[in-house]
């Protein structure tokens, strides 16, 4: 579907350049690419979050434009003791890997809900 959307946007743009549109008929379909699985499973994890934890997300973004990274989340939110911070629109644990030389995403992993139909998915 992104890749879809990233075509679609792409001919809106040439049409308003006043560009001609080639016919894309019989046109093969190349493989998906790595990075566009893991874009798409950013995405399908942005909207259960938002969907799960959408007080959690604000409360964060209000926490993030202030420029601090204490407090966060309610007490009573059920991932507050995960330390949650808010990196690229997506919450992640925040944890004490901080400093270490290891990539991001092993560092600072996705908080995803309990019992969602994804979290079994990804798992």
């Amino acid at each position: 579907m992104l890749r879809f959307k990233t075509r679609l946007r792409n001919v809106v743009a040439k049409r308003k350049q006043g560009k001609t549109l080639q016919n894309c008929v019989g046109e093969k379909i190349s493989p998906l690419q790595v990075h566009e699985i893991e874009d798409a499973k950013k995405v399908v994890i942005k909207a259960v979050q938002e969907c799960c934890f959408h007080e959690e997300i604000s409360s964060l973004k209000t926490v993030t434009h202030k420029g601090s990274w204490s407090g966060g989340v309610k007490k009573s939110s059920s991932i507050s003791k995960l330390d949650p911070v808010l990196l690229k629109d997506v919450i992640c644990v925040r944890g004490l890997l901080q400093r270490s030389p290891i990539d991001d995403d092993a560092k600072h992993p996705a908080i995803l809900p309990k019992q969602h139909h994804v979290s079994d998915l990804i798992i």
